[in-house]
């Protein structure tokens, strides 16, 4: 296990200054200037994520566009916006009306105006209809779907009661989401790019959720090149969530599996499917890819690091700093252009 290397081009805290708390606080580093920032929190994991991977600048060169699913309430795009190499981004929410959180942008800056959103619900959303008036496929995709319907009423955020449920057993709705991102993801990613999206890694225990994850990771040994588990020190410190950092994208072979249509036809079984067995064996992503026993023991390693980073804190013996550790994939790519893309 490895933290990450300071030193970033992403913005970053001037040194020496104090770390401010994460709730209900002013943040005015390097341009923000938010009242009651909720989204500080969302906001400082993804500062963490740039400076632990040197600011993703293999990948993202001097600019970048990016596409953030789920956004709201917002504090990933807002730190890339302030972000000087970061160019345009495109935002997916669900609207507050149907149970979705509040973004918290003003578009008040020349900064928050590289941003622009779509209100909709992703679970209805097809890959071309995301990115309202752009073409092009974009740098970095940020996913951070939960299932609302599981909120409990008591925490802050949206109201539960407002929220759909997407599947016919809530344990597979958070699923359907993660299909759908990946999907959505995936399509308008370009040959090269990074893709992140959350993923819950504690309940190693449960059978066909450990075989799950491990179909998840083949995916990703099938499409990427490497693959990084970030877990922040500053936030979710005692329960399964991590950061699935995966660069540099595969487009040719994703397009070649047919996986778009795959994970289509993944998510709707995640929609309709009663049963968590059923729903292992029956997704069409699933069957289609094989799992090695690399990806096999890669999938206890990211289990093993995130129950250890939750024991630590647990026990009292830890720090603020995040956990980060990182995969080659099986995916060898090197004929591909890592670099920013031309215009």
């Amino acid at each position: 296990m490895s933290t990450g290397a300071v030193g970033s081009t992403a913005p970053s805290v001037a040194a020496g200054a104090p770390e401010k708390v994460f709730w209900g606080q002013k943040w005015e580093d390097n341009g923000f200037a938010k009242n009651e920032i909720h989204f500080d929190k969302t906001a400082k994991v993804m500062r963490d994520i740039f400076v632990a991977l040197d600011g993703l600048s293999k990948e993202l060169g001097d600019r970048y566009t990016w596409m953030d699913i789920a956004c709201a309430p917002g504090g990933f795009s807002r730190f890339l916006c302030a972000d000087p190499r970061s160019e345009r981004g495109f935002g997916i929410t669900l609207p507050v009306t149907e149970g979705g959180f509040r973004l918290l942008f003003t578009w008040s800056s020349p900064d928050e105006r590289k941003f622009s959103v779509k209100f909709q619900d992703l679970l209805t959303l097809e890959p071309e209809n995301c990115k309202p008036g752009h073409d092009g496929n974009v740098d970095l995709i940020l996913s951070d779907a939960q299932y609302l319907p599981l909120r409990k009423a008591d925490q802050p955020g949206p109201d539960p009661s407002l929220a759909r449920a997407a599947s016919s057993n809530p344990s597979l709705g958070i699923w359907a989401l993660l299909f759908q991102q990946l999907r959505l993801g995936c399509s308008n990613l370009r040959n090269g790019g990074i893709m992140m999206f959350r993923l819950n890694l504690k309940d190693d225990n449960i059978d066909w959720y450990h075989e799950s994850v491990c179909q998840i990771i083949a995916f990703v040994d099938a499409v990427f090149e490497t693959m990084v588990l970030f877990k922040s020190g500053k936030s979710h410190q005692s329960d399964g969530t991590t950061y699935m950092v995966c660069r540099g994208f595969c487009k040719g072979e994703f397009e070649a599996m047919g996986a778009g249509e795959l994970l289509r036809k993944s998510m709707n079984v995640s929609c309709f499917e009663g049963n968590v067995g059923g729903f292992r064996n029956m997704a069409p992503i699933f069957a289609h890819i094989g799992v090695s026993s690399e990806v096999r023991k890669r999938t206890r390693e990211c289990f093993k690091t995130c129950m250890d980073a939750i024991t630590r804190y647990k026990d009292g013996d830890f720090s603020y700093e995040a956990t980060v550790k990182e995969w080659s994939c099986a995916r060898k790519a090197p004929h591909l252009k890592l670099t920013a893309r031309v215009t």
